[in-house]
């Protein structure tokens, strides 16, 4: 994998004004706490419309959700995309990767733009 793993830090935008938490997760825990808060997000779990997942000042991924539900997850690499399914989602009691994927369709995009698009599946 080529990311360098200095310090992972897991951030995220508040939607009413845009502006930046700090870290709200740092370390061996923010890849698979971001992973799971991605899931969240396309799940309603919380306020978050936006995280990122930085490896040291580098920014690993990118998450936003559109208002017709999809979840999209950008990637500043390859190696990023490649990372994504390596990381196992932290535990938690609501968001799990099996709820998840009940929900929602996997449209990789890889080739064109390191992209991950998860959209709502029709019930």
């Amino acid at each position: 994998m080529g990311l360098h793993q200095s310090v992972f830090r897991y951030y995220a935008r508040v939607p009413e004004n845009d502006t930046w938490t700090p870290a709200l997760v740092e370390g061996n825990e923010a890849a698979p706490s971001f992973k799971t808060a991605v899931y969240g997000m396309g799940l309603g779990e919380h306020r978050y419309k936006k995280l990122y997942l930085y490896d040291g000042y580098s920014r690993v991924a990118k998450a936003s959700i559109n208002k017709k539900g999809s979840v999209y997850v950008e990637f500043a690499s390859k190696e990023g995309v490649d990372f994504w399914w390596e990381i196992v989602a932290a535990k938690s009691s609501t968001c799990t990767e099996e709820i998840f994927f009940k929900c929602f369709n996997t449209v990789k995009d890889i080739a064109k733009n390191n992209v991950i698009i998860f959209t709502l599946k029709k019930i």
